[in-house]
């Protein structure tokens, strides 16, 4: 069993890399990978928290390593099982804003898009959405459909045909 289940349908980019890295449970601070350093503290913490056998004092190191460089003040988690994956991933959303990894990871942790707060005239109307609603999951490019002769429009993901 891995460390943090992805499901990304429709996408191909680097994830099969990402899921391979997280898989074995081997992120390191300063490896060579195509992301920066807190994020890829924060997916360590998070797989440290969430493997089979979970090394939560470990999985608190790779938090503390996040808030105290953006806080000398900051103080070292004690939470640990879901208190800890919860404050894994609200570091993560403060750590990462405005990046474009909200959705993804909403789709990499089957969570749904809760956001009861939203308003206003420029924001989308669904305010909530259940966990890999067809809202959320990226349609298969056509230059991909088009290119692969084994598939055809009919294997389009839900939403997009």
């Amino acid at each position: 069993m891995g460390c943090i289940k992805y499901k990304f349908p429709g996408s191909r980019f680097h994830w099969q890399y990402f899921y391979q890295v997280i898989e074995n449970c081997n992120v390191a601070i300063n490896a060579d990978l195509p992301w920066d350093e807190a994020q890829n503290a924060a997916y360590k913490a998070e797989c440290l928290a969430r493997k089979a056998s979970p090394d939560f004092a470990a999985a608190q190191d790779a938090l503390y390593e996040i808030q105290h460089r953006a806080s000398a003040s900051a103080v070292k988690s004690v939470k640990t099982g879901t208190e800890l994956i919860q404050e894994i991933w609200l570091e993560r959303r403060k750590e990462l804003v405005g990046e474009g990894f909200a959705a993804p990871d909403l789709l990499r942790t089957g969570s749904p898009l809760n956001r009861p707060d939203v308003a206003g005239p420029n924001w989308s109307t669904h305010l909530t959405l259940p966990a890999y609603d067809w809202r959320m999951i990226y349609p298969i490019p056509e230059a991909e459909l088009d290119a692969n002769d084994a598939m055809s429009d009919a294997d389009q993901n839900e939403g997009y045909n």
